[in-house]
């Protein structure tokens, strides 16, 4: 994929849920997770149409996870809080 030209954006969702959307989430390239890691499927489709909108991951590998399972800031620069 990173030969091809394109540009792409994967992501890594934590342990996926059916909850309703937390209205906060981390992402980020690397995050470090103080507990077992969890998402809402919401949360995602609308981190994945911000990503479409706003285009901050491009060629890179994003991690999701509800905030209160992230510890601290996310470990890039590039991590964002939603």
């Amino acid at each position: 994929m990173t030969l091809s030209g394109l540009d792409w954006t994967l992501v890594h969702p934590a342990i996926l849920t059916d909850g309703e959307p937390e209205a906060e989430y981390r992402a980020g390239e690397s995050l470090r997770f103080s507990l077992v890691p969890t998402v809402a499927r919401a949360d995602v489709a609308r981190f994945i149409l911000d990503e479409l909108e706003h285009a901050r991951f491009v060629r890179k590998r994003v991690e999701i996870a509800r905030r209160g399972s992230v510890r601290g800031n996310p470990a890039t620069p590039s991590g964002l809080l939603t």
